[in-house]
């Protein structure tokens, strides 16, 4: 007979779930809802990989292949003293038949079944029954009958669940290559076996009868699935299973009660390892072995929203407390089980942030932004302006625009959970700010003299120019294209203007001054640089073409 103790598996720590948000409650330990705490963790110690959980008393109980142990807590309280029992060696599966009230453990390296009472405090196991290299387990709850698979015969033994049966009698059902994963459809009565080694599940009608040795063994059929399916779990009310493939990734589903089964794929996380079933919610829950979630999906839906679940890191073994309403995971490689509420969809929504404008040369960026569970991925409807592209990845439109343009764009927001979400944006891109010649007095002109003097640098953005103040030089006139002063003066004398430039990108004004001198005498040039005064663009380039003469 095996001893259960209670232990402290780091001497450092009390053994306790450290839980955010924690219900204290004065005078003692209070029971918590699944709404009480965003998440818990408890150290269980060792190298925790399958669980079970009894939703009656809410005992979570974890297999811990290490020190061939089952560790054992109340996950409906705060603080959660584990206790232990021992097994057998290398504890793989743990199943549970809760109206009779018995907890039975596959012991692959000792090659038995153990068992023991769910209720009693300092439990002790006992063998069941022998069984080589036992891989899974699974209990009928209807006709008390459990399943245990053996990956190296290849067979599905079964036996009577009864705690008064002694040396239970075994029946066998032939299945594929290594099984790794069993279930039962109570209501369907029928059982479900993931073949590792070859790809496929095992079919078959359950036993209804613990004495039917009369009876001839059933006929399994073989659906084929992904890749070394591993875990699996059977929705009773849809009747259907869902089948954890580890090396590709995904969720196979189908109809355990169909002759030739439909079978479609879920993606998931890296290298699901086990699955769990809801069978009030209707959610799946796949353990990402690889990974740091649990993905959970509706078991029925025909394209299901895939969302993460943060259940700690490299979630192995998965179980549900249906009426606590909260799942747990299996965390080898930190010694610890996480347990939380599970994810509520959310459909997608946007936050519409106008954009900000655009200027050709100049590298822009912005970040949509979306929401919703799961996260939502995004989409670009309309053209883009030349220069710019989207990652849908990141979620980043960015670029070095080439043309002034305005372009209306649809962002798309699309998680399954609900409508997708869209919202319609304008993206301007403006020419850069246009700049003018320094303020002041330009060169200077002669009557009769062919006079030219562009007031834009060269390389400065195209806008339009006028005169805003003042009066040219008669014979002079300014090119609202090119901003060129060009003509012939016909007046001597001394012409104050003010210029102002104007395009997508904003404006620029300057005050200038020219004097003309008479025909036939003198150079025309000023001594200083006179009395115009002038504004422009705070930053502009200033500056034309060196004043010839002068």
């Amino acid at each position: 007979m095996s001893e259960s103790r209670h232990v402290s598996p780091r001497p450092a720590l009390a053994v306790a779930a450290l839980a955010c948000s924690a219900l204290l409650v004065a005078g003692g330990v209070s029971p918590l809802s699944a709404s009480a705490f965003s998440s818990s963790f408890t150290v269980v110690g060792g190298v925790p990989g399958a669980l079970a959980v009894d939703s009656t008393t809410h005992r979570v109980f974890a297999a811990d292949q290490s020190s061939n142990v089952i560790s054992i807590f109340d996950g409906s309280l705060d603080e959660q003293p584990v206790t232990r029992v021992e097994v057998g060696l290398h504890p793989v599966a743990i199943a549970i038949d809760e109206s009779q009230r018995q907890i039975f453990v596959a012991d692959s390296d000792s090659g038995t079944v153990s068992r023991f009472d769910a209720d009693d405090p300092d439990p002790a196991a006992a063998v069941a029954v022998t069984v080589d290299h036992p891989s899974a387990l699974a209990v009928d709850p209807v006709n008390h009958i459990v399943y245990v698979t053996s990956s190296t015969t290849n067979r599905v033994y079964s036996f009577l669940a009864s705690p008064d049966a002694v040396s239970p009698a075994l029946r066998s059902v032939p299945v594929g290559q290594e099984p790794s994963g069993v279930a039962v459809d109570a209501a369907a009565q029928v059982v479900a076996v993931t073949n590792s080694r070859d790809n496929t599940v095992s079919v078959f009608a359950a036993r209804t009868a613990a004495d039917d040795t009369g009876t001839p063994d059933p006929v399994p059929t073989t659906v084929p699935v992904g890749a070394s399916p591993s875990g699996v779990a059977i929705d009773s009310s849809s009747h259907t299973a869902v089948v954890a493939n580890l090396r590709d990734n995904t969720a196979s589903r189908f109809d355990v009660t169909a002759s030739s089964p439909a079978v479609d794929t879920v993606g998931v996380g890296r290298a699901p390892l086990s699955v769990a079933i809801d069978s009030g919610t209707h959610y799946a829950f796949v353990g990402n072995s690889l990974g740091m979630t649990v993905s959970q999906f509706a078991v029925s839906a025909a394209v299901p929203p895939v969302m993460d679940v943060p259940l700690g890191k490299a979630p192995r073994g998965v179980a549900i407390d249906e009426s606590l309403g909260k799942v747990y995971a299996s965390n080898p490689l930190n010694e610890t089980v996480s347990g939380r509420a599970p994810v509520t969809p959310e459909a997608p929504w946007i936050f519409a942030d106008s954009l900000h404008a655009a200027t050709v040369g100049v590298w822009y960026t912005h970040v949509f932004e979306a929401r919703g569970t799961p996260a939502p991925t995004l989409s670009l409807r309309g053209s883009l302006p030349a220069g710019l592209s989207f990652d849908a990845a990141t979620g980043q439109l960015s670029g070095t625009p080439t043309v002034e343009d305005s372009q209306s764009v649809t962002l798309v927001a699309h998680n399954l959970a609900g409508p997708d979400a869209t919202s319609t944006f304008r993206l301007v891109v403006t020419l850069p700010a246009p700049t003018l010649a320094p303020a002041g007095p330009l060169r200077s002109a002669k009557v009769g003299t062919a006079y030219s003097y562009r007031l834009t640098p060269t390389g400065s953005a195209p806008s339009t120019c006028a005169v805003s103040s003042g009066t040219l030089p008669a014979g002079i006139t300014l090119s609202a294209s090119t901003c060129a002063l060009s003509g012939k003066p016909s007046a001597a004398g001394s012409f104050d203007f003010g210029v102002t430039a104007r395009n997508s990108g904003g404006t620029a004004a300057a005050s200038y001054q020219i004097i003309v001198a008479p025909a036939g005498g003198g150079t025309g040039c000023t001594d200083g640089l006179g009395g115009a005064g002038g504004s422009g663009r705070s930053g502009d380039v200033g500056g034309s073409e060196i004043r010839p003469g002068c």
